[in-house]
């Protein structure tokens, strides 16, 4: 044969020979650049060469270079991904490219997943589900992915979670995260201690994130180490100003630990903040009411009422407050307002049966009927629900002749509504009998 014969041979036979895909090798070169972002990129370049990159990385395993070594083998368990056993056609399709799909598409299949592995109604996983998730710990690069894997598995096999989470912990590129989602665990247990080392440990470890730190401050409060949780809340409090929920915990703190003009202070400049709402008068008052102090709870309030007048909540916090101190007229002066002023039907039972317990055990009951007169259109519903709260009441109570007074106003104001129709029949049920 001709040498011209043998190289159109040899030119067949290279043509027809596999090929990795162009670009792989340099890419695994780069795994082991000195700039993250380049390291980086080529382990995104690689993950979608696919299967093509198999083989090169295979050999990278063997390489003099630890970076190198450490990329291809995350790189491997990504490409290589496992398929779990027992899905439905739909999900083992999709499952195919599970390594490739953006953050939210994987988020969306780790959860159809584990539903689908579910052994009872419960939520416990069949074992292959707590090997998906395992593996999705293990290998997936996003903390958003991660964290829906660890909640499915900290509900259905905790013990497990907190191995793999444990083990997470102490590897350099996911330390933070899984410490800090140890802490999670550990606190959800009751098993604090553990709980405060686990987040302290993802702080030092990098976690920038301010639910950690809350989280840790939460645990100093409840184990009474004060100073601690204060010192976190100022962190906090100076990272997010706006917070208001991180400066009534660092108040909170100043007042046990003896510091109460720091707390007074804290909590006035919240008040005294452009804009600041309704429910930042509720929780300073809530938080002078938690600490003992009564009267400047009882003082934010009115604040609060005087520059919201027509805040529901306000009304009837302060309400319940000043009865509490017996100032009973205004009380129901306020809960009046809050009943005329709400809109929605839940928040009507509830203030309705709040004013009429306070104008039972007040005595006041034959001055609100007295101002029950006809009523107008439009005017009646805020009494109707407050006349029938009190006759349910002094029916439960056994007593008749204040729950026959009641039912004669509503029947004589609202003969033709539902409550004056119920207040005849009740009336008929307990005629002759006092």
């Amino acid at each position: 044969m001709s040498f011209t014969g043998v190289r159109l041979i040899f030119l067949a036979l290279a043509a027809a020979a596999p090929r990795e895909e162009p670009g792989v090798e340099p890419w695994i070169a780069q795994l082991g650049s000195p700039s993250w972002e380049e390291r980086e990129a080529a382990s995104e370049k690689l993950l979608d060469a696919g299967k093509t990159a198999l083989a090169p990385l295979e050999r990278a395993l063997q390489s003099p270079d630890a970076e190198v070594r450490h990329r291809a083998r995350e790189l491997l368990e990504r490409l290589r991904w496992h398929v779990p056993a027992g899905l439905s056609p739909t999900l083992i399709a999709a499952m195919e490219q599970f390594p490739a799909l953006p953050d939210g598409q994987r988020m969306a299949l780790v959860g159809r997943v584990a539903n689908e592995l579910r052994s009872d109604a419960l939520g416990s996983l069949r074992p292959e589900g707590v090997a998906f998730l395992r593996q999705v710990l293990r290998t997936d690069p996003s903390p958003a992915v991660r964290n829906m894997a660890s909640e499915r598995l900290m509900g259905a096999a905790p013990e497990v979670a907190e191995t793999e989470l444990r083990a997470l912990a102490g590897q350099a590129a996911t330390a933070a995260w899984a410490a800090a989602t140890l802490g999670d665990l550990l606190a959800r247990q009751g098993r604090d201690a553990e709980a405060i080392e686990a987040y302290e440990r993802a702080r030092k470890a990098g976690a920038k994130e301010p639910e950690v730190a809350a989280a840790l401050g939460d645990l100093y409060e409840r184990r009474r180490q004060f100073p601690k949780a204060r010192d976190l809340y100022e962190e906090l409090a100076a990272a997010e100003p706006d917070n208001v929920g991180y400066r009534m915990r660092l108040g909170r703190c100043h007042y046990l630990l003896k510091e109460p003009a720091k707390a007074e202070a804290v909590w006035t400049a919240i008040l005294r903040a452009k804009g600041a709402e309704p429910r930042s008068y509720l929780w300073v008052a809530n938080a002078y009411m938690g600490v003992g102090d009564r009267e400047k709870g009882v003082s934010v309030l009115r604040e609060g009422h005087e520059k919201h007048p027509n805040d529901m909540g306000l009304l009837r916090y302060l309400g319940s407050m000043l009865a509490r101190d017996r100032k009973l007229d205004e009380a129901i002066a306020l809960y009046e307002k809050a009943l005329r002023g709400s809109d929605a039907e839940h928040l009507r039972r509830v203030t309705s049966a709040e004013l009429a317990y306070l104008l039972r055990q007040s005595g006041q009951l034959d001055a609100y009927l007295q101002r029950q007169q006809a009523p107008q259109p439009g005017q009646d519903a805020s009494a109707l629900t407050v006349l029938r709260r009190l006759a349910e009441a002094y029916l439960s109570a056994g007593e008749l002749p204040a729950a026959r007074r009641v039912l004669l106003r509503l029947q004589a104001i609202a003969p033709d509504t539902d409550d004056g129709r119920w207040a005849t029949a009740t009336l008929r049920r307990i005629s002759g009998g006092d």
